[in-house]
């Protein structure tokens, strides 16, 4: 198993928004989880290079848009 359920949901949530780029504040309130799981969520995505932090609670992807890892 690639990704958890926040992971999927997380990163279905950034390539659907606005220029790939996401609020944290509102990432935890639409997926409905503590902000301890975005950020964790949000510090491996940008070890592996598929986000990056643009602001202090601002994320871009920068991931491909068809990746099939994290489709799984």
């Amino acid at each position: 198993k690639i990704c958890s359920k926040n992971t999927k949901k997380f990163i279905q949530l950034i390539k659907h928004s606005d220029n790939g780029t996401i609020d944290l504040n509102e990432a935890v309130e639409e997926l409905k989880v503590q902000k301890r799981r975005i950020y964790d969520i949000t510090n491996v995505l940008e070890g592996i290079s598929y986000v990056e932090k643009l602001h202090k609670n601002t994320i871009k992807w920068i991931g491909g848009r068809d990746d099939t890892e994290t489709e799984r």
